[in-house]
């Protein structure tokens, strides 16, 4: 999979927000009222909403245009020195109000308290205008485009409308990290990356965190909505790709939780740093997946950096797609250990649910479980697009694209006695 993200150019439009950390040691609880006292070491700033989006785009070695609204204040000109990115072009119109800012207060490592600033109305028509000039200019220069909706004004039903159409046009694709229960502004977008609370707004009913839950409701939100595509995000589950023709679950990549904030931001950064590298939407995923396991091991609003991503190719799961000499070493080493070997034939360029059905319960009898990608004249895109999602079952140990001939050959070589 090729990381690199040079020339690579997403346009996020969205709301931005300046994050304020304040931290500090606990060293009384407060005789005016049974709260502690914070004795505040060190303040830090970030930037949260579409900002965070921008700094993951940047991490990753992405060139990001950004469209938002800020106040005339202090606040504002903070957010703007933190978002002073080379790799970003950064365009802000005055919103007539306060520049949205939280401010976390963290205590020997635990969230006591979180201020908000913030006054929500509908940009004005003036404005609007403006930025969707603004828009049309940057959507030139882009390769993917992101909405990042955090329910502050800019991202009303006419934006929205108006960056899916015209991104359209020119087959720039479009991701959106949705707000709300009613997903008519985001129409017609390319991908949709909700949480599991999201989809269930979105569905209008709670929604469990389970394989079938997931793809059954997904699949009646994309066509409530003509989505082209839908990831969800799902906390300690992983995340779930719905795309027109087939799912694919793909487990999570954490090793250890420290703080969740803005993971939903690397989400959708990293899905279109790599759709705008021209990468397929399910290596897209996985390099989202990776980034967002990556950043959640982090304090505060924290971003991807691409060394990172990189390191995380390293760890041996990308070691399960595997060239004809070392499926045979394989093979020849686990019979060795008298391991129980079995190779399941994929001939459909398309996943389907019975598919990974039975390859799950295929792995319940057996210890060492290989997909065979059988080509079959399918364009490569479509082969490689199945080895990375069969890469990321966990069930499955090991893939292989083989044609019918090396099968045969490779079936001979895990029955012999």
């Amino acid at each position: 999979m090729n990381l690199d993200f040079l020339n690579s150019r997403v346009l996020v439009i969205g709301d931005v927000i300046l994050d304020k950390y304040y931290y500090g040691k606990v060293s009384r609880i407060s005789p005016e009222a049974p709260v502690p006292v914070i004795k505040v070491i060190k303040e830090i700033h970030s930037p949260g909403g579409s900002g965070n989006v921008v700094c993951n785009i940047c991490g990753l070695g992405a060139k990001a245009f950004h469209i938002s609204l800020t106040g005339k204040d202090v606040n504002a000109k903070i957010l703007k020195q933190v978002l002073n990115h080379p790799n970003a072009e950064n365009k802000y119109f005055l919103s007539g109000k306060p520049t949205v800012t939280k401010i976390r207060v963290i205590g020997e490592h635990q969230q006591v308290a979180r201020l908000d600033f913030e006054e929500i109305h509908e940009t004005s028509k003036v404005i609007e205008n403006k930025i969707m000039s603004a828009f049309n200019i940057a959507l030139n220069k882009c390769d993917a485009v992101v909405i990042s909706d955090y329910g502050k004004g800019l991202c009303s039903t006419d934006m929205c409308q108006f960056v899916i159409k015209e991104s359209n046009k020119k087959n720039i694709p479009v991701i959106v990290d949705p707000k709300g229960y009613d997903w008519n502004k985001y129409k017609n977008a390319s991908v949709i990356t909700p949480n599991i609370k999201e989809l269930g707004e979105a569905a209008g009913r709670e929604i469990r965190n389970e394989d079938n839950e997931i793809a059954k409701y997904g699949r009646e939100v994309m066509n409530t909505y003509s989505l082209k595509n839908l990831l969800v995000t799902r906390s300690d589950r992983g995340m779930t790709i719905i795309t027109k023709d087939s799912i694919c679950h793909i487990p999570t990549r954490a090793i250890e939780v420290f703080d969740v904030s803005g993971a939903g931001d690397t989400v959708v950064a990293a899905l279109a740093v790599g759709l705008a590298g021209r990468l397929t939407i399910t290596e897209s995923a996985d390099i989202a997946n990776r980034s967002a396991g990556i950043v959640v091991g982090k304090s505060g609003t924290a971003s991807i950096e691409i060394d990172e991503l990189i390191q995380s190719f390293h760890d041996g799961s990308k070691l399960k797609i595997l060239p004809l000499k070392s499926l045979y070493d394989i093979i020849k080493n686990s019979k060795n250990k008298r391991e129980t070997i079995r190779i399941i034939a994929i001939k459909d360029t398309e996943v389907k649910l019975k598919t990974v059905n039975l390859i799950k319960k295929a792995k319940q009898n057996t210890e060492i479980l290989i997909a065979a990608i059988i080509e079959n004249n399918s364009p490569k895109e479509n082969i490689n697009e199945m080895s990375g999602i069969f890469a990321n079952l966990e069930c499955v140990d090991y893939v292989a694209v083989l044609d019918e001939k090396t099968l045969a050959d490779v079936n001979k070589r895990i029955s012999y006695k």
